[in-house]
Formats: structure tokens, C-alpha cells, sequence
């Protein structure tokens, strides 16, 4: 498979590495208000009333739904090369590519993370939301990011990988020390980013190196994208690599990132909770509505290499500009009431996956781990709340996350 044009990369990495020294990377610093963090619907809410951007100390943020796809689609504006704040020597792939590469390489991927392929691992991720609730409902209260959102969406990426679930609080660590590395120095920051990065990227190398010599192709997905072709090619070990980096990343933050808003949100509102318990069938529908309201990942940055002008806004060579995936979910020209939380609200447009060429691949995945946790959860625990006396608390590593839910309950069902 081709390799990304190196000069290209250089310029992107470049341009990021600079950026963030001096603060002003929208990957590293989004100048945020503190409730952004706390009440992010209400703040972009009526942010809209206002404005149809923000100027950041990152870059220029679009607000609403049109421009923001309009500015995903532009082929002008590409990836910030992320892979560098994530710890990466090399370009993600296929998140840092654009153009015919991007689409070639998602050629690839894509059928890997289908309903098809997805659709088959029901059974064993609802054993696995099962066995974490064994852990707990005896005890009629639970830290539930730690309890359940934090390592079930972990536990199913190292059995699609056929990774040692020994190491999988390896994994998580080296995902939280590149993606939520502590505020400090950038220069340092960055330096501890890439630290990580580098013992991640030795680690999946040296699995490489197993699988690629074993006399047998498993089926788990390391295996068969060591084995894929798109086109006629095969990938390389360096590039399944690369790709590996990736979906380690996402596979072990953005799901339980989402878990835990949408329980804090449930928790919270007896009403929305009680709907779900007593219909069931609502809970598809149920998860695209909560992830258009919390919008776990609240935008995506990208780099503009010429200059443009999107949604009457001239946009300089060199800068960075953001689309708010959070605005946009709450754009009252694309949402009717869109502070409402409806089960039953049709055709949820939502930008929580991102949008255009970029969109999650694995949006698929997530959404399937989120129904069936839910599903198994309500079986079992069909009345819960917010413990008395404590508060949930939310942060914002790059994913808005509620990293501390402590919630008490009663009506204990049994495992289905």
C-alpha cells in the first residue's frame, strides 16, 4: 500500500509542533470557558444566539451545521496531524491522510468495522457488560466510570485484537498518558506524549512481529489486517502499525467516554431513565439522541493549506480552524427544541461520529457496545440515582468524559 506523501507530513507535523509550543494548538489549547466543561448545551445554546463563530486562541470554531460540514468537505482543509499529539512517531492512518490515500486506505478498513462484522460479537459483549455488573450488584452502589463505562468498551478491543487481557491496564495507561497527559509546560507535555507514544508503538510492533510469524492466520483483527488487500496490495507491517496506534486510542476512550455521559444523564433525570426501563425498543434511537445532546467529542480541528472563504469567513494559508461537533448538535435551524432530550425525536442528524470523508469508522462498533450495555444494564439495575450527597464530576481530556459517577440502586434483576 502507498505511503503517505512525506513532505506533506512534514509540513503538517511542522506547523503542530510549533502551534502547540506556543499554546496555540486548537488540539492542545481550546481557550474553553469553564462551562464548556460543566453545561456545554446550555453555553453553546446560547453562543448560537449570538454568533455563527468563535474566534479561539486555536483557531477560528464554527457554530452551525451547514458550515460545518461545508467546512469538513473542503478540500482545502485537511488533517492537523494528529497523530503528533497522540504520541505517534508516524502518521495515523487512515485519520492523518486526506484525498485518494484517505479513501483508499478506508476502502480497507471499513468493511473491518461493518454490522456484519460487528453484529456477530452480541453474545460476548453482552457476557462482558454482564460480568462487570456481577462485580457490583450486590452492593447497591458503584463508582460507575471505574465499575462499568472504563473497562468494557477495554475489554472488548483487546478480544476483537486478540490481545492478553493481562495488558490491557497497560493499554490504558498508555492511551490516558498520550491523550490526557497532565497540564504543564507544553514543551514537556509534548515531550511525555511522545514518550508514551513510542513504548505504545514498540509494544504493537513486537505483537506484529508474533502474528507475522505464526503459522496460522487467526481470526481476530490484528490477523486479518495483516493479511488484507485492497485493490491487489497488501499492507505493510509499519502500516498495519500505524493503524493498530489508532485504533487503540479510540477504541479505548471515545465509547467510554459516551458510556459514562449518557448513565450521568440517566442517572440525573429519573423520567429518561424510566422510559428506557419500561420500553426498551427505545434505546437505539435513545443512544443517537444522548450522543447529539453530550457530544462527547466536542470538535475537530483541522489545518487550512490555501486561502479560502467557508460560510463567509476568509480563512488565511496556515491557520487552524475547528468545527464544534457540540454547536452543531444543538443548531435550532437543524433541531427543533434542540435542549430537549426526545426518545422519539426522527432522523437524528447528528455530528458526534464527526462528518464528511473523516467520519468515525468505527461508529458502527460503538453504537452496538452502547445499546447492548444499556440493554443489559437496565435488565439488571432498572432503578439507579445519583448517590446521595456526592457529585458527578466531568472533565475534558480532549473527550468530555463524567470520570467520577457514583450512583446508588435498588430492584436488582438477574443477568439475561
Amino acid at each position: 500500500m502507498e505511503e503517505p506523501n512525506a513532505e506533506r507530513m512534514d509540513y503538517v507535523r511542522g506547523k503542530l509542533a510549533a502551534a502547540y509550543e506556543k499554546g496555540t494548538s486548537p488540539a492542545s489549547t481550546l481557550d474553553r470557558d469553564p462551562r464548556e466543561v460543566e453545561a456545554p448545551q446550555r453555553y453553546f445554546s446560547e453562543l448560537l444566539e449570538e454568533v455563527n463563530i468563535q474566534e479561539r486562541l486555536g483557531g477560528t470554531m464554527f457554530l452551525r451545521y451547514e458550515d460545518s460540514l461545508d467546512l469538513m468537505r473542503n478540500k482545502a482543509i485537511v488533517q492537523p496531524g494528529n497523530g503528533l499529539l497522540m504520541g505517534s512517531p508516524r502518521p495515523l492512518l487512515p485519520l492523518d491522510l486526506d484525498g485518494e490515500l484517505h479513501t483508499k486506505y478506508r476502502k480497507l478498513l471499513d468493511p473491518l468495522f461493518a454490522p456484519r462484522q460487528i453484529n456477530p460479537l452480541e453474545e460476548r459483549i453482552r457476557r462482558m457488560a454482564n460480568e462487570l455488573i456481577d462485580d457490583f450488584i450486590e452492593i447497591g452502589q458503584v463508582e460507575l466510570y471505574k465499575g462499568l463505562c472504563d473497562p468494557l468498551p477495554s475489554r472488548i478491543f483487546v478480544a476483537m485484537m486478540g490481545l492478553p487481557e493481562s495488558d490491557r491496564e497497560r493499554f490504558i495507561a498508555w492511551k490516558d498518558r498520550t491523550i490526557k497527559p497532565e497540564e504543564g509546560d507544553p514543551v514537556e507535555m509534548l515531550a511525555g506524549i511522545q514518550a508514551a507514544g513510542a513504548e505504545m508503538a514498540e509494544y504493537i510492533g513486537g505483537v506484529l512481529d508474533e502474528r507475522s510469524a505464526a503459522s496460522e492466520v487467526g481470526d481476530d483483527l490484528l490477523s486479518q489486517l495483516l493479511h488484507a488487500e485492497v485493490e491487489g496490495e497488501r499492507l505493510t507491517k509499519q502500516q498495519v502499525s500505524d493503524i493498530v496506534y489508532l485504533l487503540m486510542i479510540a477504541g479505548l476512550d471515545t465509547v467510554t467516554s459516551a458510556l459514562s455521559l449518557i448513565f450521568a444523564r440517566l442517572a440525573d433525570v429519573p423520567e429518561l431513565r424510566q422510559s428506557l426501563v419500561d420500553r426498551p425498543e427505545l434505546i437505539p434511537n435513545a443512544v443517537e439522541e444522548l450522543m447529539r445532546y453530550e457530544a462527547p467529542v466536542a470538535s475537530s480541528s483541522r489545518l487550512v493549506t490555501e486561502d479560502i472563504e467557508v460560510g463567509e469567513v476568509q480563512l488565511s494559508e496556515g491557520s487552524y480552524v475547528l468545527a464544534s461537533w457540540q454547536a452543531c448538535n444543538l443548531d435550532p435551524e437543524i433541531f427543533e427544541c434542540p435542549l430537549d432530550v426526545d426518545f422519539e425525536r426522527p432522523n437524528i442528524r447528528h455530528t458526534s461520529f464527526a462528518t464528511g470523508p473523516h467520519r468515525c469508522m468505527g461508529s458502527h462498533l460503538a453504537r452496538v457496545e452502547m445499546r447492548w450495555a444499556l440493554e443489559e444494564f437496565h435488565k439488571r439495575i432498572p432503578s439507579y440515582w445519583i448517590t446521595e450527597g456526592e457529585t458527578p464530576e466531568f472533565t475534558y481530556g480532549g473527550v468530555r468524559a463524567a470520570t467520577y459517577l457514583p450512583i446508588s440502586f435498588s430492584a436488582v434483576g438477574q443477568a439475561g
